[in-house]
């Protein structure tokens, strides 16, 4: 996606701020394997439990739509900044690619949605 905003924009600050908020975001996931794993880490177990939805709760703090409106509102109130828009844009579009792609319900990533849910599994499992 820092590809598509350098060559819509011509910025590479941008262009950058999009790429590591992308990238950033699923940090998220690490936080919750550990959390279920009592803090023990292996490469192939957080591979195993995360991309089957195996965790019994998915906090996911960063997957969210209210830090995406709260996001979109500071750039329309502060003056349009360049790197919030690249911030922006890569939040949106991790966010949107997750919600197609990823065996979610309509209101996944709203974190008002989890919390109310108990932060239970709301992910369709993988076998």
């Amino acid at each position: 996606m820092g590809g598509i905003v350098y060559l819509v924009s011509g910025d590479a600050a941008s262009a950058v701020a999009c790429c590591i908020a992308g990238i950033f975001l699923d940090l998220d996931h690490i936080i919750d394997y550990l959390y279920h794993s009592n803090f023990k880490f292996t490469v192939k177990g957080f591979f195993h439990t995360c991309e089957g939805y195996r965790l019994k709760r998915f906090f996911l703090f960063l997957h969210s739509y209210e830090i995406l409106i709260l996001l979109w509102l500071i750039f329309l109130l502060r003056g349009r900044d360049r790197i919030l828009l690249g911030v922006n844009i890569g939040y949106t579009a991790h966010l949107i690619t997750d919600q197609f792609a990823n065996a979610t319900l309509p209101f996944t990533y709203f974190f008002t949605f989890r919390l109310l849910k108990a932060f239970k599994n709301v992910f369709r499992q993988n076998s």
